[in-house]
């Protein structure tokens, strides 16, 4: 629909919520888009007033996202409201910075992320825990064991730290040691 039959219509006595209903917009949306363009809802008169700097653009596509660069314009040559982006002159990529710049980088990200990329191998405790096999038993059992306190709250701090669920965890931790003791 365009701006000038949306205001034929206001001005033959509909409301914007008809209208609106009609169209499958909400009033809000319509009343940004009008506001975005250089109208202003006149209370006192009960009425939109063009306030933009030059040509009213009456023949604008109301019912398109006016905020992207795919507005509809009729027969106006009207520019539309960007917001400002400063331009950046340096393009940064991986390929303006050296190899051992790009290593430190990736050494201050898993420092910022809370892990040592010493600790991070191909059996890195992440892909450990991710490929988890799936046994055929689905059965689990719960047991209760005695173990120290402080190795506990270790053990709950870490868990909580790395976002890892206990129970996968431990399994990993087992799996290692069968694996490193089991021979």
């Amino acid at each position: 629909m365009l701006i000038g039959e949306l205001f034929q219509k206001l001005a033959g006595g509909e409301s914007m919520t008809t209208i609106c209903d009609r169209l499958g917009i909400h009033r809000r949306t319509i009343s940004r888009r009008l506001n975005h363009l250089g109208y202003q809802y006149d209370k006192d008169k009960k009425q939109w007033l063009w306030r933009g700097a030059g040509e009213e653009p009456v023949t604008l596509t109301i019912t398109e996202d006016l905020n992207t660069a795919n507005v509809i314009y009729g027969n106006h040559n009207i520019t539309p409201v960007v917001p400002y982006a400063p331009e950046i002159p340096i393009e940064l990529s991986h390929e303006c910075l050296s190899p051992d710049e790009l290593q430190d980088v990736r050494f201050m990200l898993e420092e910022w992320r809370g892990r040592s990329p010493e600790d991070q191998g191909d059996r890195s405790l992440y892909k450990q825990v991710k490929n988890l096999p799936h046994y055929e038993s689905h059965q689990k059992e719960k047991k209760t064991f005695v173990i120290p306190i402080d190795i506990i709250e270790e053990f709950d701090r870490f868990a909580t730290q790395e976002r890892l669920n206990k129970s996968d965890l431990l399994q990993v931790a087992l799996q290692d040691f069968f694996a490193k003791y089991r021979g």
